[in-house]
């Protein structure tokens, strides 16, 4: 079930965030982090299994989608699973979790975690 963060939407509507300019970026988490939409910074995500990693290819396309290629966190070595995705503005909102992810839970082996979003969209703006 993927979700919007509060703090992210917020930053859109007052044009605080610019997707196809600005920094975002992703980490990956472990199930002792719960959604709350009313999470605003990174500081408030626990089970933080990867350092970030940037988004590449960013742009909105004409139907309001955010569009990123897809990204790969190396070298993920952790003791829990993989069970979502964390990104956000960098020094700045959170913006989406996603864990509806294919071939999500995942053990982390000590390999790359790709992760694609279904035909580059993330959500719409």
């Amino acid at each position: 079930m993927n979700q919007r963060y509060d703090a992210g939407r917020r930053a859109f509507g007052l044009a605080r965030i610019n997707w196809a300019t600005q920094t975002i970026q992703a980490v990956l988490v472990s199930s002792l982090y719960r959604f709350n939409a009313g999470h605003r910074t990174l500081d408030a995500v626990a089970g933080r299994i990867t350092d970030p990693v940037d988004l590449q290819g960013l742009s909105v396309d004409a139907e309001g989608y955010a569009l990123a290629n897809p990204i790969s966190f190396p070298r993920v070595l952790a003791d829990m699973k993989a069970v979502g995705c964390v990104v956000f503005k960098l020094n700045g909102p959170l913006i989406a979790f996603y864990d509806a992810i294919n071939g999500f839970p995942l053990q982390p082996n000590g390999g790359d975690i790709d992760v694609g979003w279904p035909n580059n969209k993330l959500f719409r703006i």
